[in-house]
């Protein structure tokens, strides 16, 4: 695993600071550790079941292992639902056979289908 440092720009000043993040070379792509709790708690149960998960954007992550992919939403509650557009891609997903999930501490993974 390798540490990255990532550039950010300085405010109205201008000027760049260099600070490390928890970002880490993984399986040949860049992960890292999601501060959002419910996330992390996602994140944390994907790694140890053996999946590269990759945290950039919608979905909330695209997960790895071998040849398989998946693709999961976190939410903070099992009743709170996808919005709706998530919800409409990632059915039209899962008939091309893109296994898609919503995760939550309350539910664990459902697949969206």
């Amino acid at each position: 695993m390798r540490r990255y440092g990532t550039m950010t720009e300085r405010g109205e000043k201008g000027g760049r600071d260099w600070h490390v993040s928890k970002s880490y070379i993984r399986n040949g792509v860049r992960t890292k550790l999601p501060s959002n709790q419910h996330e992390a708690e996602c994140y944390r149960q994907l790694e140890a079941e053996g999946w590269t998960v990759m945290k950039s954007g919608w979905p909330d992550f695209f997960c790895m292992r071998g040849n398989e992919i998946r693709l999961v939403e976190v939410k903070p509650r099992q009743q709170t639902p996808l919005k709706l557009n998530q919800g409409v891609i990632m059915r039209k997903l899962s008939k091309f056979g893109v296994k898609c999930f919503k995760w939550t501490p309350d539910g664990g993974m459902e697949q969206v289908e």
